[in-house]
């Protein structure tokens, strides 16, 4: 009898080691598919395509009767970004963007058409354009307010971070929403990211006090990037899931839970099914990216190669422009034109970031010494951007400054959420090397 208590007891000390020894191994998932399942319907997509087809109706019937009318034009414009915005459909956003110069064209210095034309060239990354646009608004002197906050988002684009918060200063309006979220990027920018999450808090509160969904969602959402990016990994999800409460279309969020499935909680079946719905209702060829990453952590590197292959030919379709510049530049490296479209960019958008790249490709060239030159001339210190961080430690290994490069890799790897699995692991492992 003492021998069968001593065996069940002894059992029980086994299943409990195993227990606690596989639970310490396994993250704590965060998804749950009941949470979200409901989101994943081609109808919610399809409901809002409706109600922005109904708006472009509406104010196309009104230009119909009254061609002449610019107010007209611009609705129309208007309903074909929202259109872009939810499809991916880049054919709509060009619609748009030539019915506003239209408009321009037949009565011209209109403020308001003047900053809807810097948006759509902030959207195509176009951000020389953009700045003209903004520069014409603020020498007519109308709508000054509007004219410094996107002066601040191009600003920021361009790595500008002089001429933002100066931008900034001018207006000093803390407690407003869309001042709020400008200094949000700003704080994000200067790597201050606790003071980023702060203020975009305060964003988040006063777009609820507002009342105003889109607003909400787009805070939410927002937030739960930023939260990600701090390791708050549960607060991520809970912000994203608070989006799609408010509109179920919501596909930056439904990415945002595909991205902690693959990177927390590393169950791969689960993005993927997440992001193929979202290739199913959204045309944007970044999704493709995500399913290379995905299919690089598993180990297949066909399917990783035919994922990047995928989306180096959508992105480089002339009807995209500039808007996958940074992606095409890493990834095809090897094309004729890479050096021209690298420099091209680099005018565009001298960010600290762009430079990094530009080590980056150096450095897969070989020319390690102007890879390290570019890094400290252009990056060091100027960015806490992890890809930067990531990219600077390996720019320091291969020139043999192992201190530096332990350094960045450490700094990278506080990040590894954001970095995702499959950079992570190169970094512990090169770590154990150095």
């Amino acid at each position: 009898m003492n021998f069968l208590k001593t065996l069940l007891y002894s059992s029980l000390l086994i299943v409990a080691f195993l227990f606690s020894y596989f639970l310490f191994l396994t993250p704590n998932n965060i998804i749950d598919t009941k949470d979200y399942q409901v989101y994943l319907d081609t109808d919610h997509t399809q409901k809002s395509v409706d109600q922005i087809e109904a708006d472009r109706l509406f104010w196309s019937k009104k230009l119909a009767n009254n061609e002449g009318n610019t107010v007209y034009l611009a609705q129309v414009a208007h309903t074909l970004s929202k259109y872009f915005k939810l499809t991916g459909d880049v054919q709509a956003l060009h619609c748009s963007d030539s019915l506003l110069h239209t408009v321009n064209e037949r009565i011209p210095n209109q403020v308001s058409i003047l900053h809807t034309l810097a948006l759509n060239a902030i959207t195509r990354h176009e951000f020389q354009e953009a700045e003209q646009y903004i520069e014409e608004a603020i020498q007519i002197g109308e709508k000054q307010y509007i004219s410094q906050l996107l002066y601040a988002d191009v600003s920021l684009e361009r790595g500008q971070l002089v001429r933002a918060k100066g931008a900034l200063k001018a207006l000093q309006m803390p407690k407003k929403f869309d001042y709020l979220i400008r200094d949000v990027k700003l704080q994000d920018h200067q790597d201050d990211l606790p003071k980023a999450i702060q203020q975009m808090e305060q964003a988040l509160e006063s777009a609820t006090a507002s009342g105003n969904p889109s607003l909400q969602v787009w805070a939410y959402s927002n937030l739960g990037d930023m939260y990600g990016h701090a390791g708050k990994i549960q607060r991520s999800y809970k912000m994203y899931l608070k989006a799609l409460a408010l509109q179920p279309s919501d596909h930056h969020s439904l990415k945002g839970i595909a991205w902690i499935a693959f990177s927390h909680d590393k169950n791969t079946a689960e993005a993927r099914r997440i992001i193929h719905f979202l290739q199913s209702v959204n045309q944007s060829p970044d999704y493709h990216l995500l399913l290379a990453e995905i299919a690089a952590w598993e180990g297949d590197e066909m399917q990783n190669q035919k994922e990047v292959q995928r989306f180096i030919k959508k992105a480089k379709r002339a009807i995209y422009g500039k808007m996958y510049a940074s992606y095409l530049i890493e990834l095809a490296p090897e094309q004729p034109d890479h050096h021209a479209f690298l420099e091209r960019d680099l005018i565009d958008r001298p960010h600290p970031s762009i430079y990094a790249l530009k080590a980056s490709t150096l450095l897969a060239k070989g020319a390690y010494l102007q890879a390290l030159e570019t890094f400290e001339n252009k990056v060091k210190g100027r960015t806490g951007e992890p890809t930067a961080l990531y990219q600077g430690a390996k720019i320091y290994l291969a020139n043999g400054k192992k201190k530096e490069a332990k350094k960045y890799y450490r700094a990278a790897l506080e990040a590894s959420f954001e970095l995702g699995p499959v950079i992570t692991q190169e970094i512990k492992q090169q770590l154990t090397l150095i």
